[in-house]
């Protein structure tokens, strides 16, 4: 997509930046077999067939093996082909690199993958414990879900199963928001995917609560990007996530540990659903100066103004009054406008363990850490609650941009997935210049999964970001993912905040019984521990690679 200037979304999202830095070897999504969910469309040219296959006027995507998945497509969708050009064309795409991307009719996926139709009644509700807990959901670690479809199916019913294999699986799933407000997608309520609007702001929340955890009140997005709608802006994110994904895969790369996943195969940290979560998050702008034309002109519905030209939308005006969240964020922006260049260099800073695991006294300005059995729950063999991450000392007034992601504990074990445990995580920062500790920041949601910290910093003192688990009403034992970057070069810093700003009002540091997630039972804590025990002893066997 090239405005009158001849810019393409690559400038926007920071890769013509990696390319200029790295040149020839800029990752471009080699290797990296995307899944690609799209709804069933009425065909271009044959309105008697439905497609959710690439309508084949895209050329450039001539390097990559396309594949229906769910049979029957007769590869007429123009929907599809927008997607896969803003995801890995040769003219506007960022992951190049793919030679493989499979392709699923949304309701083929949700029938046949997610929730077996075979299971359900009409109205999606458990008829008889027939889950096969062996059964794959996803065949592919990177999925583009840009189907959008009514807040009514958005139920309980999918979002646990969906919640339970994006973690199980450990797969990074990258959910578009609707086109506006009013019009929220097909699994906007998840907790384990990535959320992605656009930077006009206009993109879909939240639907109606469902039940007492995916109850309608938590942020969304988590990140935007410069494009006109949310279908082709999910694309370009999930073009970005392959990018990174490429990058933490590496087998040259000794920028990362290794430690089992859910299924009990070793994989890098730096690749895990968590970290990849929080390094986009840590990497986003929460300033910029897009290129292109990049937004329509809505009114309060959201619907598009007739008439009215289109026009370069910005984020100039982060978590402004109104709009901060109790997690860090922007209620438009999320974090911000996904930066691919920003969020490689943090994931190249390297994994860097917190003091309580035996990093070393201080982390470097760019890094992520990956701990897979945090907390003081029962068999730990290293006790901790708080993990402590401590800056170099500045040279310069700096930004920091720091982001906590972990996962929703689905428990599995009566196959029918529905109930649910949201740990309670809080990240904080200290000044602790001369060992004198003072509160700065932090950032303190009991609703959300993810916690963010943006802050300006001062020269010549020190300072230190933790993670605490005080407020879980059971004994924490679980994984998590931070990410941070220390930009001393910006251009803009931002305006500091304070304690009495959004983002720390008195209310947000109250430890009250409202500040307490709501747990599933117990037993599902109890039953589902033995799992999390085992990972912790990976920590004495994991090693560079």
């Amino acid at each position: 997509m090239q405005s009158a200037h001849g810019q393409t979304v690559r400038d926007d999202v920071g890769y013509t930046a990696l390319l200029n830095e790295m040149g020839a070897d800029t990752p471009n999504g080699a290797g990296i077999t995307i899944g690609i969910i799209e709804p069933q469309r009425t065909g271009q040219d044959n309105p008697d067939l439905q497609s959710w296959l690439p309508y084949p006027n895209i050329s450039d995507i001539s390097q990559a093996t396309l594949t229906d998945r769910s049979g029957g497509s007769n590869a007429d969708s123009t929907h599809a082909a927008r997607v896969s050009q803003f995801l890995f064309s040769q003219s506007d795409g960022l992951a190049t690199g793919i030679a493989e991307a499979n392709y699923y009719n949304l309701t083929d996926f949700i029938y046949n993958k997610l929730v077996p139709l075979t299971n359900y009644v009409s109205t999606l509700q458990p008829s008889a414990f027939l889950y096969s807990l062996g059964a794959k959901v996803f065949e592919n670690r990177i999925n583009n879900i840009s189907a959008i479809s009514s807040s009514a199916d958005n139920n309980a019913t999918l979002l646990h199963r969906f919640d339970w294999a994006t973690a199980h699986e450990d797969v990074i799933n990258l959910v578009s928001a609707g086109n506006s407000s009013q019009s929220p997608a097909l699994f906007s309520s998840s907790f384990n995917s990535i959320y992605i609007g656009i930077t006009a702001g206009s993109s879909g929340k939240l639907g109606s609560p469902i039940d007492n955890i995916y109850n309608g009140f938590r942020q969304r997005p988590d990140v935007v990007t410069p494009m006109r709608n949310t279908s082709r802006g999910t694309a370009v994110a999930s073009s970005i996530t392959s990018v990174l994904l490429e990058t933490a895969r590496d087998a040259s790369a000794t920028f990362s540990n290794v430690s089992p996943s859910n299924t009990q195969v070793l994989t890098r940290n730096a690749e895990k659903s968590e970290v990849m979560k929080a390094v986009l998050m840590a990497g986003a702008d929460r300033e910029t100066s897009n290129t292109r034309i990049n937004s329509f002109a809505k009114d309060e519905a959201g619907e598009r103004i007739s008439g009215e030209p289109e026009y370069i939308a910005d984020i100039t005006n982060y978590r402004a009054a109104g709009y901060a969240t109790s997690n860090g964020l922007d209620s438009r922006f999320g974090a911000g406008q996904a930066n691919v260049h920003n969020s490689h260099q943090i994931l190249t800073g390297g994994e860097q363990d917190s003091q309580e695991d035996g990093g070393n006294t201080s982390v470097s300005l760019l890094g992520f850490d990956y701990d897979e059995a945090f907390g003081n729950g029962a068999g730990d063999a290293n006790l901790n609650s708080v993990a402590s991450y401590l800056l170099p000392t500045l040279t310069s007034d700096a930004n920091l941009d720091v982001t906590l992601a972990w996962n929703l504990d689905v428990y599995s074990g009566d196959g029918l997935f529905f109930n649910a445990l949201l740990y309670d995580l809080d990240l904080w920062l200290y000044d602790v210049t001369d060992n004198d500790e003072v509160l700065v920041n932090a950032s303190l949601s009991s609703v959300d999964n993810t916690e963010t910290i943006s802050q300006l910093l001062s020269a010549g003192r020190d300072y230190e970001f933790r993670v605490t688990t005080e407020k879980n009403v059971t004994a924490l034992l679980w994984d998590y993912g931070i990410a941070w970057r220390v930009d001393q070069e910006s251009d803009t810093l931002a305006a500091p905040l304070t304690l009495e700003s959004p983002q720390m009002s008195p209310s947000a540091l109250s430890f009250s019984a409202s500040s307490v997630p709501i747990p599933s039972s117990l037993f599902l804590f109890i039953t589902g521990l033995f799992a999390l025990v085992v990972k912790k002893h990976a920590r004495q066997v994991r090693s560079k690679q």
